[in-house]
This record gives C-alpha cells, sequence and structure tokens, in this order.
C-alpha cells in the first residue's frame, strides 16, 4: 500500500516537473519569436546613425543643474537617461560622440519635459531611451535588456514597459 503510494506520487511529480518544463519552453519559444522580431526592425539602424546626413530643425531641452547652471541638448541626441538617486545621467551625442553628463534632478522632471518627443519612451522605472539608437534587443520572459548606440551597457526593459517599447518600435520603422 505504501509502495503504491509512492509510486503514484513518483509519477505526479514526474508529471507536474514535465509539464513545467514544456510551458517554460513554450514561453521561451514566445520570447524568442518577439526579440527576433525587434532585432530585424533593428537591422541597419547603427548604419543609419553613424552616417548623419539630415540635420532638423528642432529646439534643445534645457535641463537644469540644480541651482548650478544648466545643460542643452537637442532631443534627437539623447541617446538614454538613467535616473540614480538624486541625479540624472543624460548620454547624448556630442560632435557624433557619445558622452554622459550628470545633472541634478527627476526622472519625473525629465520625462515631462520630453513628453511630446514619440521617440523617448519610459522602458524601467530609472530608464527613458530614445528608440532611434536602440542597436539590439535581448533578454527572457522576465524582461528585455537593449544596447543603445555607442553604449557598451545593456538597458533593462521592465515586465511593465515591454508593450510600449514594442509599439515605440513599431511607429520608428
Amino acid at each position: 500500500m505504501v509502495q503504491a503510494l509512492q509510486q503514484k506520487l513518483f509519477f505526479g511529480v514526474l508529471f507536474a516537473s514535465y509539464w513545467l518544463v514544456i510551458t517554460w519552453v513554450r514561453m521561451q519559444r514566445l520570447v524568442i519569436t518577439e526579440l527576433l522580431q525587434l532585432n530585424s526592425m533593428l537591422e541597419g539602424n547603427q548604419r543609419q546613425h553613424e552616417t548623419i546626413k539630415e540635420i532638423k530643425e528642432e529646439e534643445a531641452v534645457v535641463f537644469q543643474n540644480g541651482g548650478s547652471g544648466a545643460f542643452s541638448a537637442l532631443p534627437s541626441e539623447i541617446i538614454y537617461i538613467e535616473s540614480v538617486a538624486n541625479y540624472i545621467i543624460v548620454a547624448h551625442f556630442h560632435n557624433n560622440e557619445p558622452r554622459q553628463t550628470r545633472l541634478r534632478g527627476t526622472l519625473h522632471y525629465v520625462e515631462e519635459m520630453l513628453k511630446n518627443h514619440d521617440f523617448i519612451v519610459h522602458i524601467h522605472r530609472a530608464f527613458l531611451v530614445n528608440v532611434n539608437y536602440v542597436t539590439e534587443v535581448t533578454g527572457n520572459s522576465n524582461g528585455y535588456r537593449i544596447r543603445m548606440l555607442g553604449m557598451d551597457n545593456l538597458l533593462p526593459v521592465s515586465r511593465a514597459n515591454i508593450e510600449t517599447f514594442k509599439q515605440a518600435m513599431k511607429v520608428k520603422n
């Protein structure tokens, strides 16, 4: 009797493990399919931005640096903006070279300043990115990671912002 119960328990655990593995594999296949679609939209993106032929007329955005001056950049030159404690780090192009500028401020304030620019998207509680400079999308079912033009680090895309990011990538193309 005990042996029969142990045998049923063993097969029950075996079946549950099998079901979990199959479900996980299916979910990973879906994520890989989405990543391949996003990366196919990015083909040629790096070459496009390395040779900027057309400069659009646009107003520079002025970021106040606490009480000690200001920093200005064209929205199209912003690569990403990261929030770190009471500071923001603005990664941007200056003379076609990527640079980072650290300023005192909040991401919410910057997001309000850039809300009219559809190519600047909130991808994580600490990051805004310019979808025009996304060169690679990787990740799994827990979230995506993106590589930006001229940058070595991978930026996280939270699960809550994946749909917003995908929509912005589709609009871009």
